[in-house]
C-alpha cells in the first residue's frame, strides 16, 4: 500500500472512510466523485509512466463504483471509533 508495507494480500472492501479532525463526532455518506482529488491521494501511485498512470485511475475508478465512500469527522478520541462502530454496526 501507500505506506511502503509492500504486503502482498487481499481482503473485501466494504467501504472507504476519509477522515477529518472536528469539534464532534458524525459521520454521513459523499459523493466520491467530487473527492476524487483528495481519495486518490491514498491510493499507491506506483510512479511509472502514462499507462501506469491510466491503469491506476481505472483502479480508482472501479473502486469507486463498488464501494460506498463516508466521512467522518471525528474528535481525537475513541468515541470516533464509536461512533463508526455504530454506524455500521460492526
Amino acid at each position: 500500500g501507500k505506506e511502503n508495507w509492500r504486503a502482498n494480500a487481499a481482503a473485501p472492501l466494504k467501504a472507504l472512510c476519509l477522515l477529518e479532525r472536528g469539534d464532534e463526532n458524525a459521520i454521513w455518506p459523499v459523493d466520491a466523485r467530487g473527492l476524487l482529488a483528495e481519495i486518490s491521494q491514498h491510493f499507491y501511485w506506483p510512479g511509472g509512466g502514462q499507462l501506469d498512470a491510466l491503469k491506476q485511475m481505472e483502479l480508482i475508478d472501479r473502486t469507486l463504483s463498488a464501494v460506498p465512500v463516508y466521512l467522518l469527522r471525528c474528535k481525537n478520541h475513541v468515541s470516533s471509533a464509536e461512533t463508526a462502530i455504530s454506524y455500521f454496526d460492526i
